[in-house]
């Protein structure tokens, strides 16, 4: 997703602290999406950062964290999982709906689209409008993610699995999640909860209602604990 969808935490931040966005634009691989998040945190040598990331953000930022233990202080993860595909263990998106939204991205790109941010909500945030809100934001404020790099990100949540390495993360990690979310079920943050060492029940806010976008559908919430 782009820049903009940070747009009110980034006026709501700026004054705290020094804000970087990490620019996916450029991914044509699914290696790229750590390479351009470690390629920025070297743009401040020595520096210690926290780290905030929605959906894929939040995956990469937790490889970053395992990769960089002694630069990252802090995480807030929204949206979050510690895999994105199913196996006999894990309940996440099947692998023939990942295979079929990849063969449609690449035949139909503004439909598939369309339908993945219908699914970031639930069916009481669609009543409430939610996803007409998203969509007159996407219109006037995203630039738009180049083909390949929309591929390259699915092909990233295809095989992203740090359940092994979770418990290696030494930062401190807030956890924001909705309990309606159908991308990242909620499920996933009962495991990150029994593996991850920094993880305090307080830091962890499962929302009812709430789908797979909490970014703007709880967004004074989501500021709070953030800034907690």
């Amino acid at each position: 997703m782009e820049k903009a969808i940070w747009s009110e935490w980034e006026i709501y931040f700026q004054r705290q602290y020094e804000i970087a966005f990490v620019d996916f634009q450029n991914c044509v691989q699914s290696a790229d999406y750590i390479q351009y998040a470690a390629a920025m945190l070297e743009q401040y040598p020595g520096r210690i950062i926290d780290i905030a990331g929605w959906s894929l953000g939040a995956m990469v930022a937790v490889e970053l964290a395992i990769l960089y233990p002694k630069r990252v202080n802090s995480l807030i993860l929204i949206s979050a999982a510690p895999k994105f595909i199913s196996d006999n263990e894990y309940l996440g998106m099947p692998p023939s709906l990942l295979r079929k939204i990849l063969r449609d991205l690449s035949r139909n790109p503004s439909k598939t689209i369309k339908g993945f941010y219908r699914e970031m909500y639930s069916s009481t945030e669609l009543i409430q409008g939610y996803l007409d809100k998203f969509e007159d934001q996407a219109q006037r404020e995203f630039v738009g993610l180049p083909l390949p790099s929309l591929m390259a990100g699915l092909k990233y949540l295809e095989q992203f699995d740090v359940r092994h390495i979770l418990s290696e993360v030494s930062a401190k990690v807030c956890i924001i999640n909705g309990l309606d979310d159908t991308i990242c079920p909620p499920q996933g943050i009962q495991l990150m909860k029994k593996i991850l060492p920094t993880l305090n029940e307080d830091d962890i806010h499962l929302i009812p209602g709430c789908g797979h976008h909490p970014l703007l559908t709880k967004k004074e919430a989501c500021l709070k604990w953030a800034s907690n």
